[in-house]
C-alpha cells in the first residue's frame, strides 16, 4: 500500500460527483497539495503540521480552505475525507496518466 493511501475504504462516492469537481482540482498546488495527501490519507492535521513543521491551525485552516474550494463539506466527517481521498487519486492519476481508481 502506498504510505498516502487511505487506511480504509470508507462510504462510497459517486463517479459523477467525482466527474464533477474534477475542473476544480487545478486550484490544489504548492503545499496545499502535501496536506491535501496527508489529510485524505487519514493522517490527523497534528501528525501532519508535525511532518511539515507548521502550526497545527494552519493545516486545520488549510484543509477546510480545500474543502470549501472542492465543494466538500467537512462536517460530513468521514465521508468528506472519503471524497477528499478520492479526488487526491483522482488529481494523481491526471499528473501521471494513469487511471484512477474510482470505485
Amino acid at each position: 500500500m502506498h504510505p498516502l493511501s487511505p487506511s480504509h475504504a470508507g462510504p462510497a462516492v459517486p463517479c459523477t460527483w467525482l466527474t464533477d469537481r474534477l475542473p476544480l482540482l487545478h486550484r490544489v498546488t504548492g503545499r496545499f497539495q502535501t496536506i491535501w495527501a496527508l489529510h485524505a490519507a487519514g493522517h490527523p492535521d497534528d501528525s501532519v503540521a508535525a511532518h511539515l513543521q507548521v502550526p497545527s491551525a494552519t493545516v486545520t485552516s488549510a484543509v477546510r480552505s480545500l474543502y470549501r474550494a472542492l465543494a466538500i463539506d467537512p462536517d460530513d466527517g468521514e465521508l468528506a475525507r472519503v471524497q477528499a481521498a478520492q479526488l487526491y487519486r483522482a488529481l494523481s492519476a491526471t499528473r501521471t496518466g494513469r487511471p484512477s481508481d474510482q470505485s
